[in-house]
Parts: C-alpha cells; structure tokens; sequence
C-alpha cells in the first residue's frame, strides 16, 4: 500500500491517470445492471462518457474526507443532474450507478480509510443529482427539446447555417450553449450556441464550422431531419447592456455576438429606451472574405442600430479557389490584415471599453494574450472560446 494514495485530491490525480480504465470498468457495471443504459451512449467505448473521470477528480479535488460537499460543488453537481435528463435516465437510477463506480474504484490500491472517503463523496454526488433531476421534472422542466430542420445553408465550404422549428419556446440567454444530437450522431452531443434569442415559437439558428468529426457530421444535415436540445449551458456573452464594449467574432463566433445583439435590439425596442444602449463595437474576423458570411444581415443592422458599428477583417483579400464562398453583401468592405488584433487596437482608444473575443480556442487564446501585451488590464478582457474549454480542471 506504499503506493496508495492518502487523500481524495491524491485519488484525484490517480483518476485523472486512469480515467479510460475506470470509464471502462464503471460503463461494464453499469450495462450489466441496467441494460438500457447501452443505447444512450456512441457504440465506441473509447467515445463514451470521456469526462466521467475528470468531473469525479474535480469533486474529489474540493471535497474533504467527510465526504461533505461544499455548496459551489453542490451547485454544479445539481445543473449536471438536471442537464443529463436528455439521456433519458430516470433519477432512481443514480444509486445504481454509484455501485458502478464503486465497483471502478477497484482498479486503485485504496486504504480502508480513503475508500470509505470516497464512496461517501460518490454517493452525496449521486444523490444531488438525482435530487435535481426529480425537482426539475416535479417542476415540468423539459429534459430536452425536439427541433426540425426547416432550411441549411452552407455560405461557404466549411460554415453550415442550420434552421429549425421546435413549436414551443426553448430557454436559454443570448450566449448560452445546448446540446445537440440527432441520428448523425449516435450517442454523441455536441455544444452550440443559438445564434438568435430565445422565442415564443421555439425557432432557432446554428452556425457550424465543419472542422471536426461530428462538426462535419452536423454540417451534412438535411430539412426535414429532428435535432435533439438539451438544456442550456450558461453563458458565453455578459448580460449588461450599459457598458461600452468592444466585441471580436472570429469566425462562427459571429453566431454568439448575433445573439447578443438581437437580445439588445429587442429589450431596447420593448422597454421603449430613448437612450440608446451603450456603444458597442463589433470586429468579425475570417481568414478571408468568402469565409465571411452573414453579410447581408450584419450590414443591415449596421445601418439600422445608431449605437453600433460593425467592420469586417479578413487577414488576406483572396479567396482559396475550392472555397465556393458565397459573395459578400454590396457595402461589406473588408480590412485586410495579417494582424486583426493590432488593427483593433489601432481603431480605438478602448481603454475605456470592455474587450469581448468569441470564436475558436486558438483564436480567442492568442487575442487575448496580445491584448493583455499591449497593456489592456486582465479585468477588461472576456474571452469566451466556442468550443468549451475543460469543464473540470485540476484545482
């Protein structure tokens, strides 16, 4: 037992190590105890249930060997509950699958006494969200949302517009994230924001980059086809509209901005506001102009909305030949620079402006770096990645 760990956060790390043999051993279990748990999860069991042993070693990570979870864990312990609903797991399943990870546990030289530790720990987990689940239908939550496709559009090769139609509201804020599935993707859920607000009539936008496997998968859908919600993910944009603000889409991140400022458009219209809304400054960022899209509504309301400027950068002014980008809007004139960041800079003073990046990981990571070089305070910078980052870091 020399090697045995002496707490939870050492359990943690072990668990971080050997995440794929105790997702492996805990998915055995649990399939032989409830068999209908098989068809909820991709075929693959390399692609299932990835972040099962990072979300435990970040609860083992902030919990005491009481087993006693602190509020903030319970917190997001009880949303994780709610949003697996869409699995189409009832709540009284949760003690079985805390057996599963039990048994999980085996694969580790534990002490009696961290053992002991970490079934209490499992267990308040399990019981949090099952308690969350069963209020959330008590309250007639909806697990999840069923859309269908009415219109995809593909403004260039690697960028899908997808429509659909749900007949009833579907909540969530501007910015927010949902889950989507649909027969393409078997098991698997991806992570897209709405690139409208919420409606009365449950008609939603989503722009897709096809850039990876199920990205690309998504992109080939048809109308006609059923796509599956989950519940929100919260928050990609903040939800002041009195602040100056300075906000650069790169890419399918102009899905996120577009929200944001329809959100405003409208409670500005509904409030009857005769101050307008506080200046916002919006870059949409491509690596050239066939990778722009959505012109034609961004020049619009450009036009429309007095407190916004919207401008255009593309990093160089000639298409790829195999592109088939569809063409820009007639007034959409492009700045072409090899430095988006540098030309936004060089647009302001902003010192007095919230500085807003939205897109790839990449993209909004080095944005923000740059912007933090040239001597913009960090509390000043909100960078919000379209693809979430680690949802359960190491503490």
């Amino acid at each position: 037992m020399n090697n045995s760990p002496r707490n939870l956060p050492e359990l943690a790390a072990l668990l971080r190590a050997e995440g794929p043999r105790l997702r492996d051993i805990t998915h055995e279990h649990l399939y032989s105890q409830v068999w209908e748990a098989r068809q909820s999860f991709p075929f693959r069991m390399d692609a299932t249930h990835v972040d099962l042993a990072p979300a435990l070693a970040w609860v083992f990570e902030r919990t005491p060997m009481s087993g006693t979870l602190q509020s903030a864990t319970r917190r997001r312990l009880a949303e994780l509950g709610r949003s697996h609903r869409r699995h189409g797991f009832p709540a009284h399943v949760y003690p079985m699958f805390a057996a599963s990870l039990e048994a999980g546990l085996e694969i580790f030289d534990l002490t009696p006494r961290v053992h002991a530790a970490a079934v209490k720990t499992i267990k308040a987990v399990c019981d949090t969200m099952a308690q969350a689940a069963t209020e959330a239908d008590q309250q007639g939550v909806p697990p999840a949302h069923s859309g269908e496709v009415v219109a995809v559009e593909h403004p260039n090769r690697f960028t899908t517009v997808v429509k659909l139609e749900t007949g009833m509201p579907v909540d969530y804020a501007a910015g927010d994230a949902l889950p989507v599935t649909c027969d393409l993707l078997p098991g698997k859920w991806v992570l897209l924001t709405p690139a409208v607000p919420s409606d009365d009539f449950g008609q939603l936008e989503f722009h897709i980059h096809n850039c990876g496997d199920n990205s690309h998968l998504l992109s080939t859908t048809r109308v006609g086809d059923r796509w599956i919600l989950g519940n929100p993910r919260p928050g990609l944009l903040p939800d002041a509209a009195d602040t100056d603000r300075v906000i650069i889409a790169f890419g399918t991140g102009w899905a996120a901005a577009k929200a944001w400022l329809l959100d405003l458009v409208n409670s500005t219209t509904a409030q009857g506001h005769q101050e307008p809304p506080a200046a916002t400054c919006v870059y949409v960022v491509a690596d050239s102009p066939g990778l722009l899209y959505d012109t034609e509504f961004q020049t619009n309301l450009d036009t429309l909305a007095p407190w916004l400027n919207l401008q255009h950068i593309v990093r160089r002014a000639d298409d790829d030949r195999w592109l088939r980008a569809q063409p820009l809007s007639a007034t959409a004139r492009p700045l072409v620079s090899d430095d988006p960041i540098a030309t936004v800079v060089d647009d302001g003073p902003w010192f007095e402006f919230d500085m807003v990046l939205v897109g790839a990981p990449e993209d909004v990571t080095a944005g923000a770096d740059q912007l933090r070089e040239v001597g913009f305070p960090a509390a000043d910078i909100q960078a919000y990645p379209w693809a979430v980052p680690e949802q359960w870091p190491t503490l």
